[in-house]
């Protein structure tokens, strides 16, 4: 854009420009025989991505242009790959959570079986999802169970500690309960009696 156009000058199509959330990530060359400072600092203020002087160099403006293009297309990569990566760990994760609770009750239900739900090993599944959630693979599965039991215990939809044990998947009601009252500060068996 140059700075002085008919009906609207540079400045105010700039303002127009970066204030449309649909055009505001082009890459914006103002072009002016002002040679002012000031005004070169309200249009870096607004979002001018570069600015030349006239009389310019032709070859010079093409090849600001090149890398002005170049880096906005390395911008949108980096974002798109970010994106993908999100969206890849989401998924991957809802589909964990999604095999664990379509599981919840199966008491032979461990890790191993995780990380087929995966497609991925044992020692991956580990490296994965400590990275990811921060929990090894067994406390991501015992995550699972607990909240899903805690919720349970809540609703009173068992009316003691063996049955809701069961029913989240655990062999022994003991070591449900410990874990229960590690995680919740409360044995379930308070809860289911409240």
């Amino acid at each position: 854009s140059d700075i002085m156009m008919p009906e609207m000058d540079g400045i105010s199509f700039l303002k127009e420009v970066k204030q449309n959330t649909n055009w505001r990530h082009i890459p914006f060359i103002h072009l002016t025989a002002l040679s002012d400072e000031t005004l070169r600092k309200e249009l870096f203020q607004i979002g001018v991505d570069d600015y030349l002087l006239k009389p310019f160099d032709s070859e010079e403006l093409i090849i600001r242009v090149r890398n002005l293009y170049s880096n906005y297309n390395q911008r949108i990569s980096l974002v798109k790959k970010e994106d993908e990566l999100v969206s890849y760990d989401e998924k991957l994760i809802s589909k964990l959570r999604q095999n664990v609770f379509d599981n919840i009750d199966d008491t032979n239900y461990n890790v191993l079986r995780l990380a087929d739900a995966a497609a991925m090993s044992e020692r991956q599944l580990y490296r994965y999802l400590k990275s990811a959630t921060g929990l090894t693979p067994l406390q991501f599965i015992q995550e699972i169970k607990l909240n899903y039991a805690n919720e349970l215990a809540r609703k009173k939809a068992y009316s003691n500690i063996s049955e809701l044990s069961a029913a989240v998947g655990f062999k022994q009601a003991s070591y449900f309960s410990n874990l229960f009252e590690k995680r919740f500060g409360k044995k379930p068996g308070a809860i289911l009696k409240s």
